[in-house]
């Protein structure tokens, strides 16, 4: 069952989309029967605004207007003054990072946020995206969360015993710097402590 949206903090997933029009779709559809969306989770995505990509990474205009159309999904613009480094790849989930922790040093609640992108293999996208928002991998990782500040992030880690790198999640959001594939859970009240990516 979906997890009443009252009992749980507000969340946020901040999604940089990156990819080819069904790449893009097809992750958005699995985002909108998660549990974490149906429970209220607000989505809030970015996409690389004209700046260059390699051929089949950029989402055209016409698939971002039709997320912009669906209830719950609300496109944000890239930060004022954010130029585009042509052939530096690092540079375009930097936009969603930057926005993410701008809308966390503006909540002083205990708010949740989200991050996940588009990944090319479809499989590992399906599987972080079900992990990330759906089952019992989010509801364990948004309760430890919302339980107390001893934990500061959570989101998929691989498991030794696992037969694939993408089998397993585990809650280890206090060792662990880097989770999966780059999707993970954090506190607001964590984020607001970080320096800006980047900076």
């Amino acid at each position: 069952g979906v997890e009443a949206p009252e009992a749980l903090p507000p969340r946020t997933l901040f999604w940089h989309v990156s990819n080819a029009d069904e790449v893009v779709m097809r992750q958005a559809d699995q985002i909108e029967r998660s549990d974490a969306f149906r429970a209220g989770m607000r989505v809030k995505f970015v996409a690389s605004d004209g700046c260059v990509r390699p051929q089949g990474e950029s989402v055209s205009e016409g698939a971002l207007a039709m997320l912009e159309r669906r209830g719950g999904f609300e496109r944000a613009r890239r930060p004022r003054g954010l130029q585009c480094r042509q052939g530096y790849r690092e540079y375009f989930e930097l936009p969603t990072l930057l926005l993410l922790h701008e809308h966390c040093s503006l909540k002083p609640g205990r708010e949740l946020v989200a991050y996940a992108h588009t990944k090319t293999n479809v499989l590992h996208n399906s599987k972080l995206t079900g992990a990330l928002l759906s089952g019992r991998s989010h509801l364990d990782c948004v309760r430890a969360l919302a339980a107390g500040p001893d934990r500061a992030a959570c989101g998929p880690q691989p498991k030794p015993s696992s037969p694939g790198p993408w089998a397993g999640n585990v809650l280890e959001g206090d060792t662990w710097c880097h989770f999966s594939g780059n999707f993970w859970w954090a506190r607001c009240d964590h984020v607001r402590t970080l320096n800006p990516p980047f900076s």
